[in-house]
């Protein structure tokens, strides 16, 4: 099994992508993850409930992330008046680690990363960062829906 924070892309990092049968439909509830905004301070996604979620996963070397970031960001700024709806980022592992951006060596390298997504791609929606070991991500890709 390779790492979660693979020094180098291979394709079989990946192999079958079975999150892609599980992945949450709209309406259903999320499991919960704990995660860190930019400043470093902890939040919940429960600490958003009440509210309708866009949560996208994302990392700086993604380019599918990198190619929706325009198009999600003025989605959100067409719903920022609305209270009921949040846009959020996971940062999550870098896709295509290299020299600039190699893969996070510790939670602190990659916060400091994270920090470079707002300034450097003029993001402007609630970016979190996943712990090193991606807790969230992978708690994502093997999707839960709670009961109740």
């Amino acid at each position: 099994m390779t790492a979660y924070n693979y020094e180098r892309f291979d394709n079989k990092v990946y192999g079958p992508i079975p999150f892609a049968l599980h992945s949450p439909k709209v309406g259903e509830c999320a499991t919960d993850f704990e995660a860190r905004t930019l400043d470093g301070s902890p939040v919940r996604l429960s600490d958003f409930e009440g509210k309708r979620i866009v949560l996208e996963t994302g990392s700086m070397t993604c380019p599918m992330f990198g190619g929706n970031i325009e198009p999600m960001n003025g989605l959100a700024d067409r719903y920022r008046s609305d209270d009921s709806i949040v846009f959020l980022i996971l940062y999550t592992r870098e896709a295509h680690p290299a020299p600039k951006f190699p893969a996070h060596r510790n939670d602190r390298h990659k916060l400091k990363t994270a920090n470079l997504i707002a300034p450097m791609l003029s993001e402007n929606r609630t970016v979190l960062v996943d712990d090193v070991a991606g807790s969230a991500h992978r708690g994502w890709a093997s999707f839960r829906i709670r009961s109740g």
